[in-house]
């Protein structure tokens, strides 16, 4: 290593991660774990991050843990999308929200019963809605 970043990867949503998958076939890759310090940071000040720790064997060649943050989904409408419509959106991702992890892995850190988890931007009038008659918010 000479002190360079020879490439980042950000934005997967599954892991392993295909593009990270695709650099490994032709390279050896290493990962690099970001601090405590950094990612109680990040944390703090993005609404949406949670830690993640990439476990050891995800990556072939990479047999340790790599330490970082997971972003959460999450899906941003026009405001002047019918309150029905998003109501009707959001009851659908909640009443299947057990058939994510089979489509993407990574959706198995979520849990329906965050799914009203501020991030820092207005909730919907619709999801709000929802959101209330499942007790989740006041």
């Amino acid at each position: 290593l000479d002190g360079h970043i020879d490439s980042i990867l950000y934005g997967t949503m599954i892991c392993p991660a295909p593009n990270i998958v695709n650099v490994n076939s032709q390279k050896q890759i290493k990962l690099l774990s970001l601090s405590d310090s950094a990612i109680d940071q990040i944390v703090k000040s993005n609404t949406g991050t949670i830690p993640y720790t990439i476990p050891a064997g995800t990556y072939k060649g990479v047999d340790y843990p790599v330490n970082g943050i997971a972003t959460l989904c999450n899906i941003i409408v026009r405001e002047d999308m019918p309150d029905d419509v998003a109501y009707s959106i959001v009851k659908t991702i909640a009443e299947n929200f057990d058939r994510y992890p089979t489509v993407a892995s990574a959706m198995s850190l979520a849990k329906k019963e965050e799914m009203d988890r501020d991030m820092g931007v207005p909730y919907h009038p619709g999801a709000l809605k929802y959101y209330k008659e499942q007790g989740w918010i006041e």
